[in-house]
Parts: structure tokens; C-alpha cells; sequence
């Protein structure tokens, strides 16, 4: 059970990290007013493990799952290897850590991952081949029609600015807190997307949640005041 738990929370973090990068629908990266958690996200990892322990052995579920966990991490592997060495052409990638022993460590994750899903038998590889082909799919049947590249980082909040009048200043703040449905002092994307309506911004759907992700610059899923009225101050609504 506390595995099925556990499983649940990382599973359902993994579809809210990609709605969020327009690589599966809008919802999923809905978060809960009252909750702050990803709550479609959730009810989907829920149910989906749901069915597979009520329908499948309990060890063939561990070996699937395994092979699935395991596979995500040898393309975290290649993830880091591919981005390292793209720095130099991508001028938004500037990690702040250090990976140790760099590649080689990549590359012995890679490897290993590979032969422990390989020795660990049939229902582990199932489970690893399961996750490319999901991957795949999800990203020609979905991904690849709403993704738009971008060449430039969320940017980085450094410092409240105060808006250009008073008159202005107050307004933004009405719009936010008029937008602000449950009081928590933050929005959501839906309640984000009213607020800048209010302000008489109009922009496409797809846009829009460009907007939301850029001035969201601590990534955690919502606006709060300060990331709103930095958005506002800066040039992000003129790029999109």
C-alpha cells in the first residue's frame, strides 16, 4: 500500500511537469485551490494503478513499474549528457549544480539501468519498452502539435518593480485579487488567464499559458502578487 502511495505522488508529478511543457492537455496541470496538488493529474495516476493491481499479479505490477522507473532514469541520463553539451548553442541552459564525475556517471547509469532492466527479466523490459512507446506517442499524437520551442528561460524574478503610475499599480492589483476565487493569494492558470482578460489582454489559448509559464518563475504551478506585477512590469506580454 505504501508503495501504491508513494508511486501515486511521483507518477501523477510526472504528467503535471509535462502538461506544464504543453506536452499532454491543459488540465493536468491544473492545481487544486484548496490542496495546492495537481489534482487531475492524481485522479488519473490513481485509477490507472488502481486497475493494475486489481487486475494483475502483484509481482508482474513491481516488475512493470520497475522497468518503467528505471527507464525514466537512463533518459535522465541521456538528458543531462544531451543538455551538457548543447549549453553552448542554448543560451537559456546555465544549471547551478554540478554533477559529479561528469559523464561517466551518466553514462554508468545509462548502462546499468540497462542491464538491471535486462536481468531483472520479461515483465521489467515490457515495462521499460512500455515507457519509450507512451513517451513516443504521446508526443506525436499530442506534444508535437501544441509545443512551441522556446530559446529563452522563464525568467528569473530578481526584484519587485513598482508599477509606472499609482493609478496602474492599483488596478493590477484589483485584477489579481478580483481573479483570486478562493482568496489564497495566488492563481491559478484559469484564474491567471481571467485576470489579464480583465486588463483588457487578449491572446490565444496556447499563448496564454506561454505567458502563465514564463511569469511563473519559481515553477511551482501558480502567480503569486509579485510574480504578476513583475510580469506585467516586464516584457513578457510583448513577446508572446
Amino acid at each position: 500500500i505504501s508503495g501504491a502511495l508513494s508511486g501515486v505522488l511521483a507518477a501523477s508529478r510526472f504528467l503535471f511537469a509535462i502538461a506544464r511543457d504543453n506536452l499532454l492537455p491543459q488540465p493536468l496541470e491544473d492545481i487544486n485551490i484548496k490542496f495546492e496538488t495537481p489534482h487531475w493529474a492524481i485522479i488519473i495516476t490513481s485509477v490507472a494503478m488502481a486497475i493494475c493491481i486489481l487486475t494483475l499479479p502483484v509481482k508482474d505490477v513491481a516488475k512493470l513499474a520497475s522497468g518503467f522507473q528505471i527507464m525514466v532514469l537512463i533518459a535522465l541520463n541521456f538528458s543531462v549528457i544531451i543538455l551538457r553539451n548543447a549549453n553552448f548553442e542554448h543560451d537559456w541552459y546555465h544549471p547551478k549544480f554540478k554533477s559529479p564525475l561528469y559523464p561517466w556517471m551518466q553514462i554508468f547509469g545509462i548502462i546499468s539501468g540497462g542491464i538491471l532492466v535486462f536481468v531483472m527479466g520479461e515483465k521489467a523490459i515490457l515495462g521499460g519498452l512500455a515507457a519509450v512507446v507512451i513517451g513516443v506517442a504521446t508526443y506525436y499524437i499530442y506534444g508535437k502539435k501544441h509545443y512551441q520551442m522556446s530559446t529563452t528561460p522563464f525568467q528569473t524574478f530578481c526584484q519587485m518593480l513598482s508599477n509606472s503610475t499609482a493609478a496602474e499599480s492599483k488596478l493590477h492589483h484589483a485584477a489579481f485579487h478580483a481573479a483570486d476565487l478562493g482568496g489564497s493569494n495566488h492563481l491559478t492558470l484559469k484564474e491567471f488567464i481571467s485576470a489579464l482578460k480583465a486588463l483588457k489582454f487578449e491572446f490565444t489559448n496556447d499563448e496564454y499559458r506561454d505567458i502563465f509559464h514564463k511569469a511563473d518563475t519559481d515553477a511551482n504551478g501558480y502567480i503569486d502578487i509579485d510574480e504578476f506585477l513583475d510580469m506585467l512590469e516586464n516584457d513578457i506580454l510583448e513577446e508572446a
